[in-house]
């Protein structure tokens, strides 16, 4: 396609295929997130957490009739915690058929440190993923939406890339140079291989 072949106007313009799958596609459920979370609550107190559902492109899904449990302590339909009289790190799930999510909390006198600080309870003691395969370029964005968008915030996540491209007719040295210049501009190595 050139760019003479492109007509742009006020009412008609082009999008990726990904954002177009957002507009296309029907919402449904993927995770549950809960609010607050790392909270610290005294004992025999009080604490509300909120549960918000969210879509296969992270927007704002609604849900009902969530299903509510913790440890630690009783927590009521409204998402009202009840913590416990003695103290320890928790965590309070929230659950919308088999779609579930969870925060951890601590309860602790007041100035004083909470118990296991920095060990976040688990409800399974899973240390490691790890994933191979290979992925066509058409699955790439739905890969990092439905995938690695999930572990974005953790500051162990690792990728790791075997690029190889092989277009019948080769490669030309421009582009081989472009492609230096923006691993560059990304701050990345920019060490590309070539036969």
């Amino acid at each position: 396609m050139h760019t003479e072949d492109i007509e742009i106007s006020d009412d008609v313009f082009i999008i990726m295929g990904e954002e177009a799958k957002k507009h296309i596609e029907p919402p449904k459920l993927t995770s549950i997130v809960i609010s607050p979370e790392n909270v610290v609550v005294e004992p025999g107190k009080k604490q509300t957490f909120l549960a918000k559902g969210l879509d296969q492109h992270n927007r704002e899904f609604p849900v009902n009739k969530i299903e509510s449990g913790c440890t630690g302590g009783s927590i009521d339909e409204d998402g009202v915690l009840s913590a416990a009289e003695y103290e320890g790190s928790f965590i309070v799930k929230a659950s919308v058929g088999e779609t579930t999510g969870t925060a951890a909390y601590a309860i602790a006198k007041p100035g004083k440190v909470p118990p296991d600080t920095g060990k976040v309870p688990k409800l399974e003691e899973i240390s490691r993923l790890s994933w191979v395969g290979e992925i066509p370029p058409q699955k790439w964005m739905n890969f990092y939406t439905k995938v690695l968008s999930k572990f974005g915030g953790a500051e162990v996540l690792k990728i790791m890339l075997n690029v190889e491209i092989s277009p019948k007719g080769g490669i030309s040295k421009q582009k081989v140079e472009e492609t230096k210049t923006a691993l560059r501009e990304l701050g990345l190595n920019d060490d590309v291989k070539t036969s």
